[in-house]
């Protein structure tokens, strides 16, 4: 999709996916080999360092997914709270145009009170 093509909510969206997602793996954070030298040298060589590693790319795979998620259902929570705004807004403005045509129907009334009394009288 064209940036110049997405809606403010889908440039927001992409905007906070693209701070808090990219490049957000374990292997673009600190990869295999450094974080090895992360431990004792005697430790370094020990296969356990590649399964601990293996893990926590899991471990980090799972947040990032998880964070994901949490912002498409911002994005979508936003969508519906707008939509619910715009109905609000809507009603009332229909509300106001109500209140302002029984306003118009009122002044009428005192227009045909004060200027035509015997027309009341009449009827």
């Amino acid at each position: 999709m064209a940036s110049s093509s997405l809606t403010a909510s889908q440039m927001e969206q992409k905007i906070v996916m693209d701070f808090l997602l990219t490049r957000s793996a374990l292997l673009d954070i600190i990869p295999l080999e450094k974080f090895h030298q992360l431990f004792p040298k005697n430790m370094q060589k020990h296969p356990h360092i590649q399964n601990l590693y293996r893990d926590l790319q899991e471990q980090r795979s799972s947040q990032c997914d998880k964070v994901r998620k949490n912002i498409q259902l911002e994005a979508k929570f936003g969508r519906t709270q707008r939509r619910m705004m715009e109905k609000e807004i809507k009603k009332l403005k229909e509300d106001e145009d109500k209140k302002t045509g029984e306003d118009d129907m009122m002044l009428g009334m005192v227009d045909v009170c004060l200027f035509y009394p015997a027309f009341l009288a009449e009827a």
